[in-house]
């Protein structure tokens, strides 16, 4: 199972350099590979949209998450930030 992203490119200021730059970064996702980071599978396009088919999550994203649970314990704040901070440190490498 697998979730498409669909991102209008008219979204995107309809400059070139901004169609550009969202390219390269879902290029970068593409090649990731960390138990941290949604995976990317493929990128495709067309004249207006970006569509990209990456790993399904069930859940919902993770803002949505503190929301509904509206309070943590101090351990699961510091495994959400810990999973956080690593994949940042794998994407800055």
């Amino acid at each position: 199972m697998v979730a498409i992203k669909i991102i209008k490119k008219q979204s995107l200021k309809a400059s070139e350099i901004y169609q550009e730059l969202m390219r390269n970064e879902l290029q970068v996702l593409e090649a990731a590979d960390h138990p941290n980071i949604t995976r990317v599978f493929e990128l495709m396009e067309d004249k207006k949209n970006f569509f990209v088919v990456m790993e399904y999550c069930s859940g919902g994203n993770l803002l949505d998450s503190i929301i509904k649970h509206k309070q943590m314990t101090e351990r699961v704040a510091a495994d959400l930030i810990q999973q956080i901070l690593l994949a940042l440190n794998y994407m800055h490498k």
